[in-house]
């Protein structure tokens, strides 16, 4: 029994607390409206004009200032994502036969604070988690959703963006303490040369301006372009070097390289002594390494890797620019840490055409972060903060957490894990398993058919939205959208559902009437607010910083909010407060009145109005371009850590690992001969909040599995057979498409399918292509931070019997598309 004193909702009783009472509704008839592409983390700018309620033209924003009227084929078809068959317009609550049935919000709030409560007595606050928030460009719910975890004192918080990046935060905390928000970037379109790893940017529109600036970079004669690629990718065929390394093999490549570097003092000595301590420890770690072994575990030549060692280290500037290609596979935590020594040993750290760490619109928390984050109970993950001081876990470890009986309680919002999270099944059975599963979408999902209740939110169009992934450098951009579109009248946004659920559990109190009577009176000047708000909730808080930003969250959401154009627009003001109080000089670089004098209040209320008035996105801040070492490096010397210690466990668990591989793609399991490498990009795939499948256009199938010609041969599969693909987790079916732009014994499948969608002629859903992660696993995993190796899992094929009627209708019509 837990000792937390949890209120009891009396559903009889109840008077639920509301302040916006149904969704935004805005012209049915517009042209020219600011807002951006939600389909990727670019999220390049658009303009859109709108007729009866539906986004009807699309063009490039110029006057974004980032993306400056850029932007790829996917942006014109987010009208789909708005208008689509599986819509939900109202809550839902799951029957005892699996079926739904609409209820009000009243009572849909009610009964899941009781049920929540219940658990927050029997099994306590740590038995309720959080999946999600946000999607690629819709962070409005952000603060609210951690807010609402805030107030139940629960720290698990499973967000998407742990799926893939947390590492590259771990790594840059221990070696140079970097601010949580920052994220590390390459200056790539200032470089002279790039060493791109794991990415395909004339796809996936990988940094600003990707395709546009790539082209830029290949036509200056002195610039060179190395890509680190297993396939023979789109970006590859232009590069001037392409070395096509066995999956996983980057760890042993950059060990090489780095070798190469230190063996024939090609090493900046200057830069490594004014920026970095330890390198004697550097060079002892890599004095036994042989750089003709380490090529033969990454499936390359000594001399290939001696080329591009003295490439990089001899360029005037370098980058290294990366993306999820190294991120699921496995020794990835190893693989960021080396591309920061490689980086700082050849003096590119902080300096133009190198790397650096772009900045979002994101306060400064340090001083509020504790030197250490909960541990998960099942595999003592600790928790990484990332983007805000915050920790994040990876959502690959929580059907663990729910097996195990630490998790009851679960809501899942801006996410679908049964269809973009890896092992399906686990993580259906997993969420079935729970007490209570809440979510919080736009659209009838997979995850949401398993769901107690659903909860129905507008889409990113349909309402105030923003985006806090860093973009740009030196400049600080932020793009406050307004909708454009009026979504369902009950949809509500996730700002009111957490409000709502959390002063129906009573873990937040009514706010103060003194913030009620000074936020009617706040609409030119909210200095006097924003006092009584800090110190209000600070003194409610008693000295719990989590209890206290709640408190700041909710309180100026119920208060400040029905001032303005919508009471979402309190965490815009809320952040700009923050931000102007603990990043002020930041601020006052792109302030007209650059003056050490204007109080952080009037620079907040500044900040806001200007986000207000430029929809189609604004500077508010500005790093100091020539002294960005400064702001990236945290550490008491001023120094960055090359060796921290955390990493030598990392490094000779991944020299072991090396030692047992072969040249070629290493053979783990007879059973399972071939590796898959999971989630290819293409033009026609996207993330799964796209759930019509209008969008895609062109000829073929969009769905299949790439097969190197000695693969097909050696099964005997001919072009656009359906084959089965099997793993120890399960197996799908799938025509194959025979490429030399893959490697020998390995295959590529794109993500972004299986999404079942109701049959234009019929209703009935039918599966839309297939879900790679039906047959991935979460077993193989890195040790820090939890994410599986999804590019690197073992399978096999084999062949089906079309005529045995065991291929459906759905892989049938994919082979003769391709056909």
């Amino acid at each position: 029994m837990s000792n937390v004193r949890v209120p009891k909702v009396q559903l009889s009783k109840v008077q639920l607390s509301k302040v916006q009472l149904q969704a935004e509704a805005v012209s049915a008839q517009a042209s020219q409206l600011p807002t951006v592409c939600v389909l990727c983390s670019q999220n390049c700018g658009l303009v859109v004009d709108v007729k009866d309620n539906c986004i009807t033209k699309i063009q490039a924003d110029k006057s974004n200032p980032i993306t400056t009227g850029y932007s790829c084929n996917k942006a014109y078809s987010i009208g789909h994502y708005v208008n689509h068959q599986q819509r939900v317009e109202q809550p839902l609550k799951r029957q005892t036969d699996g079926s739904y049935k609409a209820v009000s919000w009243d009572q849909a709030i009610s009964e899941i604070a009781e049920r929540f409560n219940n658990i927050r007595q029997n099994q306590g606050s740590k038995a309720i988690a959080l999946n999600g928030i946000g999607g690629q460009a819709n962070h409005m719910d952000a603060l609210f959703a951690t807010g609402f975890m805030s107030a139940i004192d629960s720290p698990w918080v499973y967000n998407s963006y742990a799926q893939e990046k947390t590492q590259h935060h771990w790594v840059d905390t221990l070696m140079m303490n970097a601010p949580v928000a920052d994220m590390y970037h390459p200056d790539a379109w200032n470089s002279q040369t790039i060493f791109m790893m794991g990415t395909n940017p004339l796809v996936s529109n990988r940094n600003e301006k990707a395709t546009e600036n790539l082209k830029k970079f290949l036509k200056d004669e002195e610039n060179t372009l190395i890509v680190v690629d297993p396939r023979v990718s789109e970006t590859a065929r232009r590069a001037h070097t392409h070395l096509q390394l066995t999956p996983a093999g980057d760890a042993f490549l950059l060990m090489a390289m780095i070798k190469v570097i230190l063996d024939e003092k090609l090493f900046d000595s200057k830069a490594l002594q004014r920026q970095t301590k330890h390198f004697s420890q550097l060079e002892a770690m890599f004095t036994t390494l042989d750089v003709t072994t380490l090529a033969g575990q990454c499936g390359l030549t000594d001399l290939e890797i001696r080329g591009v060692a003295r490439q990089f280290a001899n360029a005037s500037s370098a980058c290294v620019f990366y993306d999820l290609g190294i991120e699921q596979i496995q020794h990835s935590t190893m693989v960021s840490w080396l591309i920061r020594v490689l980086v700082l040993i050849t003096g590119n750290f902080a300096k133009e055409g190198g790397n650096h760490l772009v900045s979002g619109f994101s306060p400064d928390g340090s001083a509020l972060q504790p030197k250490q984050f909960p541990k998960t109970p099942v595999s003592g993950v600790e928790g990484i903060p990332a983007l805000a001081p915050y920790p994040m876990y990876s959502p690959y470890l929580l059907p663990e957490e729910i097996e195990a009986g630490n998790i009851h309680g679960l809501i899942v919002e801006g996410s679908n894990p049964l269809l973009s999270y890896g092992d399906t099944t686990r993580f259906k059975k997993a969420l079935e398993s729970l007490d209570l599963l809440v979510v919080i979408e736009p659209a009838m999902t997979e995850t949401a058919r398993v769901a107690d209740y659903v909860l129905p939110t507008p889409v990113g169009y349909e309402k105030w939205e923003w985006s806090s992934f860093p973009k740009g450098f030196p400049g600080i951009s932020v793009q406050l959208r307004p909708p454009v579109v009026t979504g369902p009248t009950n949809a509500l946004p996730e700002a009111e559902i957490y409000y709502r659920l959390a002063m129906a559990m009573g873990v937040i109190s009514k706010p103060p009437f003194v913030l009620k009577q000074l936020g009617k009176m706040a609409k030119g000047n909210r200095a006097t607010y924003a006092q009584a708000l800090l110190s209000l909730a600070a003194v409610n808080g008693r000295g719990n910083p989590n209890k206290t930003m709640a408190n700041m969250v909710f309180w100026s959401y119920a208060t400040l909010g029905p001032s303005l154009k919508s009471p979402v627009l309190s965490s815009v003001w809320f952040s700009s407060l923050l931000f102007s109080l603990t990043r002020r000089k930041d601020m006052l670089r792109a302030c007209d009145r650059a003056s050490r004098w204007i109080s952080p209040f009037t620079l907040a209320n500044d900040a806001f109005e200007k986000i207000m008035d430029h929809p189609e996105g604004v500077e508010i801040a500005r790093l100091d371009e020539k002294n960005c070492f400064a702001h990236a490096v945290r550490t008491k010397d001023k120094k960055i850590d090359l060796v921290p210690i955390q990493i030598h466990d990392l490094f000779r668990d991944s020299l072991l690992i090396g030692e047992r591989a072969k040249n070629g793609v290493k053979v783990e399991d007879k059973n399972y001969p071939l590796i898959l490498c999971a989630g290819e990009r293409t033009p026609w795939n996207a993330n799964t909040i796209h759930r019509s499948p209008k969008w895609r256009k062109g000829r073929g199938a969009h769905f299949w599995i790439k097969i190197h010609p000695d693969t097909a041969k050696q099964h005997q599969f001919n072009d656009s057979e359906v084959v089965k693909l099997i793993t120890a987790n399960g197996h799908f079916q799938a025509p194959v498409k025979i490429t030399d732009s893959v490697m020998k014994g390995v295959l590529t499948v794109p993500n972004g399918f299986g999404m079942e969608y109701p049959d234009e002629d019929t209703g009935e859903l039918r599966v839309i292509g297939q879900n790679v992660n039906l047959v991935t696993s979460l077993d193989r995993r890195d040790p820090v931070t939890g994410i599986p190796f999804l590019k690197h899992q073992p399978c096999r094929l084999e062949k089906v019997d079309v005529r045995s009627g065991k291929v459906s209708k759905e892989v049938a019509l994919e082979a003769a598309t391709t056909t």
